[in-house]
């Protein structure tokens, strides 16, 4: 270990056989305490451990125990990398004094180092992140938080393509940094950063101006030079500093991570000229110098190489070399959470392919999409997200095409059709469900990161309302800041499960109660139709190009600003409604009457339910639209029982936004008839809000939506509520009634539907949200709410009461009524889960009743009695 930090003792050695028993026996077990184990640990009281106070019975460990612990992390590291988290248990998290404190973060961030070494990568940003934050509880001047933490966090991050929270880590940190050596080491990070979030001009300049000043690094800093030059395609320049880099590398001793530079600069002058040799000496030294460390840095070296033979049509040896990549992660484990081990698999599964082998082309392109999916989970940054989405899709289109080959030969290959329908819906709606995934965490977290949460909603809500370009500056800096440091207290990686399976996901479309259909808009705007009908799959391939663009024009002519286009002819709407129909609800005449529909591109937006055939599909039909059918298994369908509804309104505002006139007639329908609690505008503080979103109550929302180009949407109630600040919001609510304009429409995002206000519920794990996708008219909007909320009372599902609702108005509707323009526009998202609808007790009025009535004869005697 380090000098100075630990003391070495002969007798340690019989205290390693003690801790390694303990490992042994808290395997399996929680995470313990120091007074946890303590009953075990009879035979180190005058050793490791000295009791305190008689009055509270606590067993603190001493300095030794933290040693004996490091010395094994040190000497014995096999007892972590295997299971780290059984390991971690033994290790007691209240360190009293610094030199305690100091051995804790050194044993956390050595943890960080050996897991990745051993290309455990999220096991690894999670224990950096621990160490992390101690840095931040206590105060440790003998240790270099910088390069021992901060900066193998920030390359982990950006291993993960999480490059928006590198970027903030590394720009906050570099501040900071004491010397010249850091200060190289830092900005030289902070440009591959750069390069890896597509902002190669950044990267340049942050690194041009270093080497300005004669820094040390000199050879690190050229090689990241030359990949910013590759990812320019700018190969001339790439050339002349990759030989600078190895100029460089010829005056000075290659040691430690210097080595690593070198191969880096080695396997870039191989990939410059596609030559074997350069990437061969490269692993060949590292395998020499690191035996059994540096393994995901050997397997790039294996990839590039594979790729060299794939280059020259030599599928068998890139096969042979693609397989040998993912040996170097573990064996154990059919996933691994590295874009690296994603790249091998699809590689392989090309390999197959052009060796006419498309069982095992589509198993391994399966097999690239379920990990890729696992991987992208490690993400927060929403940036990096939608990145990462469109290069996802590219793995999908890859395995549609061989599928759909493989379906030319078997038509009837119902397990194909079952992978490729499951391969498509892992690539919707990922940042969502990763979103979800984090958000459902927050509430049983300490009070620190609650706060944390609180100082961030407010800091958004301010935003909203200033209009000072300094002050909004400022705002946008600290939300920049707090974010970060919420990004690193929340302890997401302590929280990531595994999806379903494939078995387990088909099992859940194969419903007795709903069909469902799914779509996927290929790069060359062929579409791809999958259906689950009468627990049946159905496929269809829609190859007409044009398709597309005559579903955009049939949105904009009949669901535009005006009525006015179906008016002028019915039967032309009809007409076009019907074809649709036709191509993207296959086997309609066979389906149940619960459609979910996982939507993709333009589909958003589109009301499925004033489609035609023989009638509106409503007429037969209730729909939801969801992001993907993976959000069965992610969102909640528990029963929530005879709940009320908070009504949030607003309805007079300052021009340019008109009054909303009906919106006290809509929060009278409701209130008279429901069990309900009205939020006026002054009442509608953070505090309130928060109260109300965390309740199990239905929330009614009746106000302004406001869509601006250049801002977050957002609800205008009392203030401005951005979809920003109410992602930060705790929701336990078991529906959202949007009645507001546009709340289901906004801007289009890669694989996840639009940014939009309903999405943003969804975001935080509400099963059920009513919203609209054009101008809300007002007439028809109160009568459809109205409608709705008893047709919810009667039914208790929200899907069935939505259609219902539907139903009853065009039963009674003028021709004029009829068009979907004024009823369509209301859509329903989510689960259908069970809502029991608690109706207006009228006890209080005939209480007040009778007590008016015994008090007539009671006034009437003793009038009489005044006589």
């Amino acid at each position: 270990m380090v000098a100075g930090i630990v003391v070495k003792h002969a007798w340690l050695l019989m205290l390693s056989v003690i801790v390694t028993v303990l490992l042994s026996a808290v395997a399996c077990s929680p995470r313990q305490t120091s007074s946890d184990i303590a009953p075990n640990a009879d035979s180190l009281e005058n050793v490791a451990y000295h009791k305190t106070t008689a009055d509270t019975g606590n067993i603190v460990p001493t300095d030794k125990l933290y040693e004996q612990i490091a010395d094994i992390v040190e000497g014995q590291p096999e007892k972590l990398i295997a299971n780290p988290d059984s390991f971690y248990n033994i290790i007691p998290n209240t360190p009293e004094t610094t030199y305690q404190q100091e051995l804790y973060v050194y044993i956390l961030s050595s943890m960080g180092y050996l897991l990745r070494e051993h290309a455990d990568i999220m096991q690894s940003i999670k224990y950096y992140e621990k160490a992390f934050q101690a840095t931040k509880i206590y105060t440790l001047p003998d240790t270099d938080i910088d390069n021992d933490i901060v900066m193998p966090l920030a390359n982990l991050y950006i291993r993960i393509d999480d490059n928006k929270k590198a970027i903030s880590l590394l720009e906050q940190s570099i501040r900071t940094v004491k010397t010249s050596q850091n200060l190289s080491s830092f900005t030289n990070n902070l440009a591959n950063a750069y390069i890896y979030d597509n902002h190669p001009s950044k990267a340049k300049s942050v690194i041009l101006a270093i080497l300005r000043t004669n820094p040390p690094l000199k050879p690190l800093l050229y090689n990241t030079l030359t990949s910013i030059y590759w990812s320019e395609d700018k190969i001339d320049s790439c050339k002349i500093y990759n030989r600078k880099a190895l100029e460089e590398f010829e005056k000075i001793t290659l040691t430690g991570d210097t080595i690593l530079w070198y191969t880096n600069a080695l396997s870039m002058a191989g990939r410059l000229s596609s030559s074997k040799r350069p990437l061969e000496t490269s692993l060949k030294i590292l395998e020499e110098t690191f035996p059994v460390h540096k393994l995901r840095e050997k397997a790039k070296l294996q990839l590039e190489l594979a790729t060299v033979y794939y280059s020259n049509s030599e599928p068998e040896k890139a096969l042979s070399k693609y397989k040998q990549v993912l040996i170097y992660f573990s064996a154990t484990d059919k996933y691994q959470l590295d874009y690296t081990y994603t790249q091998a698999l699809a590689k392989i599964g090309d390999c197959y392919a052009l060796l006419h082998r498309l069982d095992s082309a589509i198993a391994y392109y399966q097999w690239a999409i379920e990990n890729d999916y696992r991987t992208q989970q490690l993400i927060v940054s929403k940036e990096n997200q939608l990145k990462n989405n469109i290069w996802h899709k590219n793995l999908i289109e890859s395995a549609i095409t061989l599928c759909e080959q493989k379906l030319e030969i078997e038509p009837n290959d119902n397990m194909t059709l079952e992978t490729m329908l499951w391969c498509i819906e892992l690539g919707k709606a990922r940042m969502l469900i990763t979103e979800i995934n984090r958000s459902e965490k927050w509430s049983s977290q300490d009070g620190d990161l609650r706060n944390a949460i609180q100082s961030i909603r407010t800091s958004y809500q301010e935003l909203g309302e200033v209009d000072n370009y300094e002050r909004r500056v400022q705002l946008q800096q600290n939300i920049k800041k707090s974010l970060l440091e919420f990004q690193l207290s929340e302890k997401y990686f302590e929280k990531i499960s595994s999806p379903i399976t494939q078995k387990e996901f088909i099992k859940t479309l194969k419903n007795e109660n709903y069909d469902c259909y799914s779509y996927f808009i290929h790069q060359d705007s062929t579409l791809t139709v999958l259906g689950v009908v009468n627990q049946q799959i159905v496929y269809k391939k829609v190859s007409d190009k044009d398709l597309l663009t005559q579903i955009e024009k049939f949105k904009k002519t009949y669901f535009g600003d005006t009525p006015n286009s179906y008016n002028l002819s019915p039967a032309s709407y009809k007409k076009e409604a019907n074809k649709i129909t036709e191509i993207l609800l296959p086997a309609i005449a066979r389906t149940k009457p619960n459609i979910f529909l996982s939507l993709d591109g333009l589909f958003h937006g589109l009301p499925f339910d004033a489609l035609w055939n023989s009638g509106f599909l409503v007429e037969k039909h209730n729909f939801s639209y969801l992001n993907s059918f993976l959000l069965f298994d992610i969102l909640s369908n528990n029963k929530v029982s005879a709940t009320s509804v908070s009504i949030l309104h607003r309805s007079e505002y300052q021009p340019p936004l008109p009054n909303l006139h009906f919106v006290k007639e809509e929060v009278k329908n409701i209130a008279n008839k429901f069990l309900s609690q009205i939020i006026d505008p002054e009442e509608q503080h953070d505090s309130v809000l928060s109260e109300k979103f965390s309740s199990q109550h239905i929330i009614h929302i009746a106000a302004h939506a406001i869509l601006e180009e250049d801002k977050e949407p957002c609800i205008y109630l009392k203030n401005r509520i951005s979809t920003n600040q109410l992602a930060y919001y705790e929701m336990n609510t078991p529906l959202v009634f949007l009645s507001a304009c546009n709340t289901g429409t906004g801007k289009p995002l890669p694989s996840e539907g639009t940014e939009s206000i309903h999405r943003v519920f969804l975001s935080r794990g509400v099963p059920s949200v009513i919203s609209t996708y054009w101008f809300a008219n007002d007439e028809m909007m109160l009568s459809l709410t109205a409608s709705f909320y008893e047709q919810l009372s009667a039914t208790g599902y929200p899907m069935e009461a939505l259609g219902k609702a539907k139903r009853t108005f065009l039963a009674t509707a003028s021709d004029r009524e009829g068009n979907p323009w004024y009823w369509a526009n209301i859509n329903y998202a989510g689960v259908n889960n069970e809502i029991g609808l608690k109706k207006s007790s009228n006890l209080f009025f005939y209480c007040s009743l009778l007590v008016v009535l015994l008090l007539i004869p009671a006034l009437f005697l003793y009038t009489r009695s005044k006589r």
